[in-house]
């Protein structure tokens, strides 16, 4: 019976039922494809929490994982044995405490610099045209290039009267409070950030288990050559979300603090709001921070004064240099080799399909696909210079 098991009879007809169960199902999905399409939305519901679970556990492993080796070498018996645990709690313990400071302190006062601005944008905007309305009568060079009459199409009007805009002017920071203790108030909502945090933890704490299964089961059931070949490029993919990830955290920390400090010091009024904002764009490689210079000299320039925007330029433009030049080579180093043509093209792509998270991953999955078709490449020439040498023993009469 053993023998017959291992025959190639039996294989032959593994794989005949094999492929008729397959052309079974797919006729069914086919035939039933509103049934199916609303059957994985459902699960997609159900195991959405899980999902984001996995998301946060992937996010928090970077620190987490460099937490873990530093406790696993202590010679403390005691925290080298529990080093996992330790570094899971130390590392969500930290992740509240960010988030508290956050809440507490940095979200209120971005969002009553937000109201502020909102509240008192038309009288900006209205100073603001006719500041470019004296320059140009008091500056020939002003007229020529119609600086006073740059504005004058422009109607704040339409942007003040739209509906969200208009609710938000009416909001105070306490409503915003209500807002959300109301939202966390669902008990769905709340059913499914707790479901995503409690999974994380278990992530994270089973990791090592769950790498270990995945890599038993692809030894059981591929060769291996394939084994080797899927995990040298999940290894790289990996190796390269990770660092691109958190050194492109860090790189945006940096510029949101130094932008807060900088502007602050300036007496620049909505230092508190520009600077995270620009923090934040700075996470969008290339385009972000030039978008968010920009909307942050012109906030500058309606609110404060001319003179302050091109002060408070001349800064994030040195900045942008800085950052480009300095901090981010010496965080990232050459781990992408990308050129600057294929890095916007991939930004582009990711931000038209996915958005902004698009364009924040566009970049290492490009990193991925050049490591792909690069080894491609290598292959198909190996495997062409391969021949030509056989083709030239051949003439020689040398048999390989």
């Amino acid at each position: 019976m053993n023998k017959w098991l291992r025959s190639f009879e039996f294989k032959k007809w593994i794989f005949l039922y094999l492929l008729i169960l397959a052309g079974v199902i797919s006729f069914f999905c086919i035939a039933n494809f509103d049934t199916v399409v609303a059957g994985f939305s459902r699960l997609s519901r159900y195991l959405s929490p899980f999902i984001s679970g996995l998301i946060i556990a992937y996010l928090l492993g970077i620190p987490n994982g460099k937490l873990k080796n530093f406790l696993a070498n202590r010679k403390n018996a005691f925290v080298s044995k529990r080093a996992n645990g330790l570094s899971v709690l130390v590392t969500f313990t930290t992740l509240l405490l960010i988030v508290g400071v956050v809440l507490g302190s940095i979200l209120p006062a971005a969002v009553r610099s937000l109201t502020d601005l909102i509240n008192y944008f038309p009288a900006y905007f209205e100073n603001t045209k006719a500041y470019l309305h004296d320059l140009g009568e008091t500056h020939e060079w002003a007229a020529e290039l119609g600086v006073s009459t740059i504005l004058d199409d422009v109607s704040v009007r339409t942007i003040l009267t739209s509906a969200a805009v208009t609710d938000f002017i009416s909001l105070e920071i306490t409503d915003v409070w209500k807002s959300l203790v109301s939202l966390l108030g669902v008990s769905t909502y709340l059913l499914n950030v707790l479901l995503a945090v409690i999974s994380s933890i278990y992530f994270m704490l089973e990791m090592d288990t769950i790498v270990r299964f995945v890599s038993r089961l692809g030894n059981a059931f591929l060769s291996e050559k394939t084994v080797k070949f899927f995990s040298r490029y999940l290894t790289n993919s990996n190796r390269y979300f990770r660092q691109f990830l958190s050194c492109n955290f860090l790189d945006g920390l940096i510029v949101g603090v130094v932008s807060t400090l900088g502007l602050a010091i300036m007496r620049c009024r909505y230092a508190p709001l520009l600077g995270p904002m620009l923090g934040v764009f700075n996470l969008i490689p290339y385009f972000g921070s030039i978008v968010g210079t920009l909307i942050a000299v012109l906030i500058v320039l309606f609110t404060d004064s001319p003179t302050h925007a091109i002060i408070s330029g001349i800064f994030l433009l040195i900045l942008q240099q800085i950052d480009g030049n300095v901090i981010k080579p010496k965080l990232f180093g050459d781990s992408m080799e990308l050129s600057a043509l294929l890095v916007i093209m991939s930004i582009t792509i990711g931000g038209a399909y996915f958005g902004v998270a698009g364009m924040v991953i566009a970049v290492p999955l490009a990193a991925v696909g050049k490591n792909i078709v690069s080894d491609i490449l290598d292959y198909r020439a190996h495997l062409k210079d391969l021949k030509t040498k056989q083709a030239e023993w051949s003439n020689k009469g040398v048999e390989l």
